[in-house]
């Protein structure tokens, strides 16, 4: 029996229709204090340089894997199957 993957933190909050529209996602011990909210000035300096090389909207917001679901990624939907674009950008380790 195949077990139902968990959908992973603002997996139901990205609006990306597109297969190749880029999800992006932070990663690591300090993802959630970086993504602060979306307040958090980390993220609000990631924004400004994805912005620069990709068209980004104000409604994006990231998958935010911290360490407790780093602990459980193997169970994590981290987007549609039909999603083929992900920028991974690690915050702490």
């Amino acid at each position: 029996m195949i077990k139902a993957l968990q959908k992973a933190p603002y997996f139901k909050n990205n609006k990306k229709k597109d297969p190749q529209d880029q999800i992006i996602i932070l990663i690591g011990t300090e993802a959630w204090s970086c993504y602060g909210n979306g307040k958090g000035y980390e993220w609000g300096l990631i924004k400004q340089a994805v912005k620069a090389v990709t068209p980004i909207g104000d409604y994006d917001v990231p998958i935010v894997i911290g360490e407790e679901q780093l602990n459980n990624i193997n169970n994590l939907q981290l987007a549609k199957e039909t999603h083929s674009n992900f920028r991974i950008i690690q915050c702490g380790t």
